[in-house]
């Protein structure tokens, strides 16, 4: 096979092209149908970014915010500046929204082909990591939905490669790479409300682990760039009141004052063991279905079975006390995740979605362990395993869940009555919301919708000529005339009645 590999000299290319076209596809094909409808949080942040894209003033009147004020919690900018610029650029849709998602998983991507080229200059590996960075389940998942979390990854990764960077014995530009060390941690408080705290947790590591390989000069200009990236939010949470705390409090059973202190550690207890179980690793996953298909665990057993051997290895290290600086501060950085995520709710997968990149990172040392030892056979192996995982994980995700997310996600079966009801040609439109989350979805919906008749949000009081779509099951038509119903149709979640 080694023989077969030397005279096939292209194979890696080939290989490497296969693996982008095969994630391009993936990450990108059928976002509007899987899953099925849009949930409220990504019609807020679409609405917003559409504002912004348009107006420059987010859905409450402010021009620019630092922070988007939404259901009482305030969401991240990265995202939703970045959504804008994709509407700007190629209009205002579900499709676009979504691909947002998409383009940060191919900037994380390719961060990572940089990474793991820096970190192991092993083809194979290279190989494997983009395929377990592609397809893993903890990441795939939200790669295809419209929140703010997967902005998180590549920011938290180019922060991890200019660790890696700046602290090689031959890093000839190390004050550089420190400065964009702090800068990239700092900055990711704008990507996932979860960096509010892991980045602080994060830079406390960093310097615990490598306080003794850079210059105090060094560490002062990482100090400089994390207070530089810091100032904005900052500034933020002095002028917003509660804007710190805000999501944390509805969250998190730390403020709940009904439960006694041994209430709480024992809740504490019950998390953490949620977060590091097999279930949630390898079996189930993370219980919601708006955020993980259910189908499989978080994780791939391949990628779970090399973190064991680097983690093996690890261990080994330490008691011949050669262990490796960058994975002890990998280690810190996913205990600090599950410690962080362990006060708010159990198996959340897209809290805990760092913790599954360091895992991921790790597997590549156990990888690198394994090949040294069994060569192409390992190599070969290890690929063939986390393509079959990845083939059968991706095939259950497009054939099993798109039925599986129709309750997840709320307007669900829209479309389906939005066509049908234009396809009538009625006087009017109206669009009927029950409650603030519907309220957003409408609103968007209002602009995503080119109808040839205009689209109304208003309450739902039947005219003649007139068609209602009901967004949630509860909705009805105040109909105190008696005038009779002309057209009606359910579909999901959504329902639609002419008049």
């Amino acid at each position: 096979m080694k023989q077969f590999l030397l005279r096939f000299k292209h194979w890696y290319t080939l290989a490497l092209v296969g693996v982008i076209l095969a994630s391009v596809f993936a990450h990108f094909a059928y976002l509007t149908y899987v899953p099925h409808g849009l949930y409220s949080d990504e019609a807020s942040i679409g609405l917003n970014a559409d504002l912004i894209a348009h107006s420059g003033i987010d859905e409450h009147g402010v021009h620019f915010p630092i922070f988007f004020e939404a259901f009482g919690e305030y969401k991240n900018p990265l995202y939703i500046y970045t959504v804008a610029g994709v509407f700007k650029i190629f209009g205002t849709s579900e499709l676009a929204l979504r691909a947002t998602s998409g383009l940060f998983m191919m900037i994380f991507l390719a961060i990572m082909y940089v990474l793991l080229n820096d970190m192991f200059k092993d083809r194979w590996i290279v190989l494997y990591g983009l395929i377990a960075c592609s397809f893993t389940p903890w990441f795939f998942d939200m790669s295809r939905i419209s929140f703010e979390v997967v902005s998180q990854l590549p920011v938290i990764a180019a922060a991890l490669l200019c660790i890696y960077r700046a602290f090689q014995d031959s890093q000839p530009k190390k004050s550089t790479y420190i400065f964009w060390s702090g800068f990239l941690l700092a900055f990711s408080v704008y990507s996932y409300t979860t960096s509010r705290i892991l980045s602080f947790l994060f830079f406390i590591a960093l310097f615990l682990v490598y306080r003794k390989k850079a210059t105090l000069r060094q560490w002062l200009t990482s100090v400089g760039g994390f207070l530089l990236a810091s100032i904005p939010y900052i500034y933020f949470t002095a002028t917003t009141q509660g804007a710190a705390t805000s999501r944390l409090k509805t969250i998190s059973f730390l403020f709940e004052p009904g439960l006694s202190v041994n209430d709480k550690f024992h809740m504490f207890v019950e998390n953490f063991k949620s977060y590091t179980n097999r279930d949630f690793f390898f079996k189930i996953g993370d219980t919601a279905i708006r955020n993980h298909t259910g189908l499989a665990g978080e994780l791939f057993y391949t990628t779970g079975i090399l973190a064991c051997i680097a983690l093996g290895v690890y261990a080994y290290q330490i008691w011949k006390r050669k262990a490796p600086h960058y994975i002890t501060f990998l280690l810190l950085c996913g205990i600090a995740v599950v410690l962080s995520i362990s006060i708010t709710t159990p198996a959340h997968s897209l809290r805990s979605v760092l913790l599954g990149l360091v895992l991921v990172i790790l597997s590549g040392y156990g990888a690198a362990w394994l090949f040294e030892r069994w060569g192409t056979v390992a190599k070969i192996g290890v690929l063939v395993l986390i393509t079959l995982e990845t083939s059968l994980y991706v095939t259950a995700y497009f054939t099993k869940y798109p039925a599986l997310s129709t309750g997840a996600f709320a307007t669900s079966g829209f479309e389906d009555v939005f066509y049908s009801i234009e396809a009538r040609n009625p006087q009017k439109i109206y669009m009927v919301p029950n409650n603030d989350h519907q309220q957003i979805q409408a609103d968007f919906d209002e602009r995503t919708k080119s109808a040839n008749t205009p689209i109304t949000i208003a309450p739902a009081i039947a005219e003649i000529g007139s068609c209602y779509i009901l967004l949630g099951p509860d909705n009805r038509v105040k109909n105190t005339e008696n005038l009779p119903v002309t057209f009606s149709i359910d579909s999901e979640n959504s329902h639609g009645s002419c008049y």
